[in-house]
């Protein structure tokens, strides 16, 4: 398996817009890509988000960045962004 997280602060005022379009993306990729295993968006208590994925392998995790729609949803989250996001990989042991 291959997983990844991305640990970033959305804009207070874009709050809102990022959630609504966050769940449209989400559901967009769990219904449509194959090697999905996990993928879901967490809020903690500071309002700082988590983005969890876990895929069947690395190049199923590969194939989703190049997605039209991942690439449009990443440059729709851009100018979002309260600081650099924190994203890391991870493989199964």
């Amino acid at each position: 398996m291959w997983g990844a997280t991305i640990k970033f602060k959305i804009k207070e005022d874009s709050d809102t817009e990022f959630k609504s379009k966050a769940k449209i993306f989400l559901d967009q990729a769990k219904a449509n890509e194959q090697g999905i295993m996990f993928y879901d968006l967490f809020m903690d208590e500071e309002k700082t988000y988590h983005w969890i994925e876990i895929f069947e392998n690395k190049k199923s995790h590969e194939t989703h960045f190049k997605q039209e729609t991942t690439q449009d949803f990443f440059e729709f989250m851009g100018p979002l962004f309260d600081g650099k996001p924190d994203f890391k990989t991870f493989e199964s042991v």
